[in-house]
């Protein structure tokens, strides 16, 4: 009996005990108003990258009150969901902004979290053609502006479709500028247009939304549609597969100008019918059958005005072969699993045992990029002959085989430090970004960027050694520091550092208020 009692009080001594659950409460209200809001579905989870697999969820009372109990210790994102808003997460500053983690000890009871939900917004109008009659099931799509290094694309935020009195709603849309473009299949042609009547997204009117707000009485001329017949003629050696298209201008506006089929097609000549005036960008490939040998490609400009073009040529250029190869500094040497290569964010594949990879590229302007290094690694070079493509991009003008020798090093930096305000109290769910020096800016891998706590601390590991200024924002659109134009009248203020190789640096920093 004695040795079972002993036995039991082995097994029950206090530190084998599981951990003492935790729980979060608080009140869902209204960001503009203050007011509370029921009928809001509230949910945490813990990895803050999934919101379609919530740790734990519970719905605001009418008062807005809830409750999320029986949670293990760690650290929890917190969302809120109702009709008429945004999904909004906790200690965001504004729509789609930074999520702020909730650290949970053992047994912790966290209290009076205010969570704040963003009515989303609305923009209403009609599309009439040139005699100003109402024009029925003209798809609407509100555009907004996503940033990239370097330079800004174009993103659906929306649409809606008219009806018969020619009237379009688009709702759920976050503050900010939108194009709205108004494009109607039939079949005469495929005709489209941006507010307020223009077809070419230079001349269009941006449309100004705010937080909340209901933009209506928008009126869209949609001119009726017309089309030409364009033929397209190249050589292309036979055997390979062969194709044509006809895209926007301007790459900026890619996604705003769709792409377009041919209606026809040989070896060579391809034929697109029904085309609507306005400026082209007219791209074309010879593919192997395997994608492992020579491929041609071109691209050309190309003006719709008022006629059938009966005969427009290419000329194809071949592509080259890419032989990368790479090499470890430091104390790994071995080579690394699941390490690939990206040429302008598009996937090539994985390094094979022997640390090389072989690929085909048609000609152009690309920015390589690794991905799929362990922590702690960074690309220390990349060059190909004496190009220093880290900083300059990889020119591809014509076929050959071109080397490609990258450096990683195991030796990245980190920085952490607190986020003070004007009072020197910590700042939580503010956005500290690094911003590399002017020549890489162009390559969104020497970016980093994290949220503060709740304490107002950040951290940011695997960085690259090298000259960076730190930038804060309490209130910061996700991805705008890609954008020259909003970095420009920032830099002059901001803070300076060198990280080292294998360096452990720690920065405080203010966050500058309004004056």
């Amino acid at each position: 009996m004695s040795k079972l009692i002993l036995l039991l009080a082995f097994f029950l001594h206090p530190q084998d005990k599981p951990p003492e659950k935790c729980a979060i409460s608080g009140t869902v209200v209204d960001a503009l108003t203050g007011q509370p809001l029921d009928k809001v579905d509230v949910w945490v989870d813990a990895s803050g990258e999934d919101r379609f697999q919530p740790t734990a969820t519970s719905p605001a009372d009418a008062k807005g009150n809830f409750t999320i109990a029986g949670l293990e210790p760690g650290h929890y994102f917190l969302t809120g969901a109702r009709n008429g808003y945004l999904d909004t997460d906790y200690g965001a500053r504004r729509p789609g902004g930074g999520r702020v983690a909730i650290a949970l000890e053992a047994g912790q009871q966290v209290r009076d979290v205010a969570l704040k939900l963003f009515p989303y917004s609305v923009v209403a109008g009609s599309v009439h053609d040139s005699d100003g009659e109402p024009m029925n099931g003209v798809a609407v799509t509100a555009w907004a502006v996503e940033f990239k290094p370097g330079q800004k694309r174009y993103f659906d935020a929306g649409e809606g479709d008219t009806d018969d009195l020619g009237q379009f709603r688009i709702s759920g849309l976050e503050p900010g500028r939108y194009y709205l473009r108004a494009e109607l299949q039939t079949r005469a042609a495929l005709v489209r247009s941006f507010y307020p009547g223009v077809p070419d997204p230079d001349a269009a009117t941006l449309v100004e939304v705010g937080l909340g707000a209901r933009v209506t009485g928008l009126e869209i001329a949609l001119p009726r549609p017309r089309g030409f017949r364009v033929t397209v003629r190249f050589e292309a050696p036979a055997g390979l597969r062969t194709s044509c298209w006809l895209s926007s201008s301007r790459e900026e506006y890619a996604a705003l100008v769709r792409l377009v089929g041919p209606t026809s097609s040989s070896h060579d000549e391809f034929e697109f019918d029904k085309v609507p005036p306005g400026s082209y960008t007219v791209g074309a490939d010879a593919m192997p059958a395997d994608g492992a040998s020579v491929s041609y490609s071109a691209s050309q400009r190309l003006e719709v005005t008022d006629r059938d073009i009966g005969d427009f040529r290419l000329n194809l250029v071949a592509s080259a072969a890419i032989n990368a190869a790479y090499t470890i500094e430091g104390d790994r040497k071995a080579a690394l699993k699941s390490v690939s290569l990206r040429f302008n964010a598009m996937g090539s594949g994985k390094f094979g045992e022997d640390q090389r990879l072989s690929t085909i590229l048609g000609a152009g302007q690309y920015v390589v990029e690794v991905t799929g290094l362990p922590p702690g690694m960074y690309v220390k070079s990349m060059r190909s002959g004496t190009a220093d493509v880290l900083r300059e991009g990889l020119t591809v003008s014509g076929g050959g085989a071109i080397p490609l020798e990258i450096a990683l090093s195991d030796a990245a930096g980190t920085l952490e430090g607190t986020l003070l305000d004007g009072a020197d109290k910590p700042v939580p769910g503010a956005t500290v970004v690094l911003i590399p020096e002017a020549a890489l800016r162009q390559r969104s891998d020497r970016f980093y960027s994290v949220t503060t706590d709740q304490y107002g601390r950040y951290l940011l590991t695997g960085l690259a050694p090298g000259d960076y200024k730190v930038l804060a924002w309490d209130d910061v659109k996700p991805n705008s520091w890609f954008d020259p134009d909003f970095l420009r009248p920032l830099e002059a203020a901001a803070s300076a550092v060198t990280v080292q190789p294998k360096g452990h640096d720690t920065l405080k920093l203010h966050l500058e208020t309004p004056k």
